[in-house]
């Protein structure tokens, strides 16, 4: 019979189990909308910056308060996108 400390033990663990599969869900995610390996996070400064900087780009985006200035921000996306690498 699991003891009342045992059983709490063991729903933390489960609850970390949890924890650490939902990060690591996001990990996936955040690596297949950046094209990058999910390693990359780990061993890859190159795509960590990335990862810094479109963590930003959604900080940013989540500031921008009107229709209007999401429409403007993405237009000026889409353009920067476009242009040929120099």
């Amino acid at each position: 019979m699991v003891e009342a400390d045992e059983m709490r033990v063991l729903q933390e663990v489960s609850m970390d189990n949890l924890a650490d599969a939902a990060c690591m869900a996001k990990l996936h995610t955040m690596a297949a909308l950046l094209d990058i390996p999910v390693e990359s996070f780990f061993t890859n400064d190159e795509a960590a910056d990335r990862f810094d900087k479109a963590n930003e780009c959604l900080r940013l985006w989540d500031r921008i308060k009107t229709a209007d200035g999401r429409r403007r921000a993405l237009e000026c996306l889409r353009e920067l996108a476009n242009e040929p690498v120099k």
